[in-house]
């Protein structure tokens, strides 16, 4: 799926109608004209964790109270047949290429002094569903966004990968192998002995004037190498072609890869947008 055109009115101070947008399109403008706001707009829309979240009043240009409107048209001609099976409603044809249209829109009530949105699949100029805007669609078990914040940071995004490995590991039951669950049982063993470990406990147990409180009690220092922890351990270094690691990238090709890793934790069967 592709977004073919946008439509921003009384969004953050954007009022833009874009009837075409290439498959690989470029925003480019001058630091606070906007760039921000029209990727704001799109995950707000097409996001259901971003759109969740109501409107608020400074969400309107200039805090105006005027109504908000966010209107997308996806293409959908590359959608597999379970993928048509679950959004079919909401399609449309024109010049035989499948479309879909989404608009989010927000009125501002007077009374309780907030903005309550509405959510509309389908043609407007035709047939169209109203659904509630803090609901999980049928479209956004098709959707996955992915954005890659300006300010991004490469190792909170392995972090998040090998974190969803694990998880999408254990739902499909693949495990470290029972050799990898000996070899931790007997690094927990060879550090509990080691005389560094032993030296900190008995450190511990030093308890001074807290003695009599703690006459029952002492405290071991206890290795804690999980097979969960493994995934928590790893981590993705850069070699060249003759095996040689290189300390840094640069930040240009670090921002990619972290969209790489961030475009990897989401579901094979949904469409992402980047």
């Amino acid at each position: 799926m592709l977004i073919s055109s946008l439509r921003i009115k009384n969004y953050r101070g954007l009022d833009i109608n874009v009837d075409t947008i290439e498959k690989v399109s470029i925003i480019i403008g001058q630091n606070d004209s906007g760039k921000t706001n029209i990727c704001s707009a799109i995950m707000k829309v097409l996001d259901y964790s971003k759109r969740k979240i109501p409107f608020i009043l400074t969400d309107s240009t200039n805090s105006n109270k005027e109504d908000i409107e966010i209107e997308i048209k996806l293409t959908a001609d590359d959608l597999t047949n379970e993928q048509l099976a679950l959004v079919g409603n909401y399609i449309h044809i024109d010049d035989n290429k499948k479309y879909i249209i989404v608009k989010l829109t927000s009125k501002y009530n007077e009374d309780t002094l907030e903005y309550e949105d509405t959510l509309f699949y389908g043609n407007p100029k035709m047939d169209f569903e109203e659904i509630r805007a803090n609901i999980q669609t049928q479209l956004d078990k098709v959707l996955a966004i992915v954005y890659i914040n300006p300010v991004y940071d490469i190792e909170i995004s392995k972090k998040e990968f090998f974190k969803f490995k694990e998880s999408d590991n254990k739902e499909k039951g693949l495990f470290f192998s029972d050799n990898i669950t000996t070899e931790i049982s007997n690094l927990n063993s060879s550090i509990q002995n080691e005389q560094i470990i032993n030296d900190i406990q008995r450190e511990i147990n030093e308890k001074g004037e807290f003695s009599e409180l703690f006459e029952d009690l002492k405290f071991k220092v206890m290795p804690n190498i999980k097979e969960e922890n493994i995934y928590k351990s790893l981590n993705v270094n850069a070699y060249d072609t003759e095996d040689n690691e290189f300390d840094n990238i640069g930040d240009g090709k670090n921002k990619i890869f972290s969209m790489i890793l961030k475009s990897k934790i989401y579901n094979d069967n949904k469409k992402k947008y980047s």
